[in-house]
């Protein structure tokens, strides 16, 4: 076992072994590797005057946040003591956070390792050591006016799946690091950007497609790139950390089966992105046909015998653990040039977490009795509950139903469902997800069934996306619908 004084005296001048100095971590394999290649770039000569761009995406929980954020400044403004960092992630509020943890380790360290104090202004946004080095902290697509960089850390640039699967905010972002990011770089300067993937033309995506646009054209690069992507599981015969085919980037905390049970609750879109580096375009089909399974209903019992893939037995729901809503997908007019309107019943138990598709009604239907032919629709179903989206025509309809939901003396309320401001895609995964976990089960010998899985599996090339609209809404049934709370659950 090494000794402290040895420990010290090896963290004084290698990176890697800071954080076991300082916290007493015990750096897994990829968190060496990172930190190896994090102080090669910042000693190394810059080629030509080229800034260095040095990119590792790795998934969720992998330790990334502490060893960059935490760590990297106070070693970089112990050891190299006049560099300039500016310190970013998703939010300004994060970032800062990060850079309060930082600069107390070099608080601690600083004169103990490198014999370098603190400077005068040392708050949690801005700190600086004696010899005129300085950490600044901020958001990703805010301003850093006044400040430039010897090291650019990018900690994160999206918070969850709805940022990146906003174009808004990807724009917003690339235009940040075209304009402010590159502008504050010195010369020779390293940008070390580490994260995790949600979207396949983020930051990353961008930067990369950028330097083979310039290489295709045989235009000098203005960035020295290096790029390294860590899947949660190895896809390689042998990658960069030595690892094999099928083994656990970090064994000691993720399994093989834990992360295996992480790719049933996300699905295997997100699994691509997050897990493996590689999100997939959205042009490939979100639903595929060898996902779809499919019930069948006995009457004499009154139970649904749904049929998994594999299962000996079918799974057995009596009527009674189902409960029964109507999604609406209304049309604008009454035109056949236009989508028709769309009803779905969905039975949800939550007792199995299981979907039920119990009936589905398609139709061009005049606005003034729309509303009736909806309220018949959910009550010859037995639905509790009418949901629309809450656009523009959804909104209309609920305020429309006030005092005339009723059938044959049954309330059945109109409610608006949030879309969170999310477009079709992104409001379409967590249905496809649960599709995939062979939650989702449609009725076996249905006339209609053939024209919703088409629907379905040509989706988003289609423009028939109305099965797409009622089925992605049937989600607010279940509680946890983000990626991010099947991730923490």
């Amino acid at each position: 076992m090494i000794k402290p004084e040895e420990l010290a005296a090896l963290a004084k001048d290698n990176f890697y072994a800071f954080p076991i100095l300082a916290s007493g971590n015990k750096n897994p394999r990829h968190i060496h590797f990172i930190a190896v290649k994090i102080q090669d770039a910042i000693e190394r000569p810059a080629i030509f005057d080229k800034f260095k761009i040095l990119i590792f995406t790795l998934p969720p929980r992998s330790g990334k946040t502490q060893l960059i954020s935490k760590h990297l400044p106070p070693w970089v403004e112990g050891k190299h003591s006049e560099k300039k960092i500016i310190l970013t992630s998703y939010g300004s509020s994060l970032a800062i956070n990060n850079s309060e943890e930082a600069k107390e380790l070099f608080k601690e360290w600083g004169d103990l390792l490198w014999n370098i104090k603190p400077g005068k202004k040392f708050t949690s946004e801005l700190w600086k050591n004696e010899k005129g080095g300085m950490v600044k902290a901020g958001g990703v697509r805010t301003a850093t006016t006044g400040y430039g960089a010897d090291i650019f850390i990018i900690d994160d640039y999206f918070k969850d799946e709805r940022d990146a699967e906003s174009v808004l905010i990807r724009d917003r972002t690339w235009e940040w690091w075209l304009s402010v990011a590159n502008t504050r770089l010195h010369p020779g300067a390293a940008a070390i950007i580490l994260c995790t993937r949600w979207h396949h033309d983020d930051l990353v995506g961008r930067i990369l497609k950028q330097d083979e646009e310039f290489k295709n054209k045989g235009e000098e690069t203005p960035f020295e790139i290096e790029y390294y992507n860590f899947p949660a599981i190895c896809l390689k015969e042998e990658d960069e950390l030595g690892r094999k085919k099928g083994e656990s980037l970090w064994p000691s905390r993720f399994s093989i089966v834990k992360y295996k049970n992480i790719e049933r609750a996300i699905g295997k879109y997100f699994w691509c992105a997050l897990y493996e580096g590689n999100p997939s375009p959205r042009e490939g089909a979100l639903y595929k046909y060898d996902n779809f399974r499919y019930y069948e209903r006995d009457y004499t019992t009154n139970q649904f015998y749904c049929y998994r893939l594999n299962a000996h037995e079918p799974l057995r729901i009596p009527y009674k653990d189902f409960i029964f809503k109507c999604y609406v997908d209304p049309a604008l007019e009454e035109k056949k040039s236009n989508d028709p309107s769309c009803m779905h019943i969905w039975g949800y138990s939550k007792k199995h977490k299981v979907w039920i598709l119990v009936d589905r009604y398609q139709a061009w239907i005049n606005q003034a009795v729309v509303g009736n032919v909806i309220l018949n629709f959910a009550f010859k179903n037995n639905a509790i509950q009418i949901g629309v989206e809450n656009e523009k025509l959804g909104k209309v309809l609920v305020k429309q139903s006030y005092g005339s939901d009723q059938v044959f003396q049954k309330k059945i309320p109109f409610k608006e469902i949030p879309t969170k401001r999310q477009d079709k895609f992104t409001r379409a995964v967590p249905m496809a997800t649960y599709v995939e976990q062979e939650r989702v089960f449609f009725p076996k010998y249905a006339p209609w069934l053939q024209d919703v899985e088409t629907n379905l599996i040509q989706f988003p090339k289609s423009d028939m996306d109305h099965d797409v609209d009622c089925m992605s809404m049937a989600a607010e049934l279940e509680t946890k619908k983000s990626v991010l709370e099947a991730l923490s659950a």
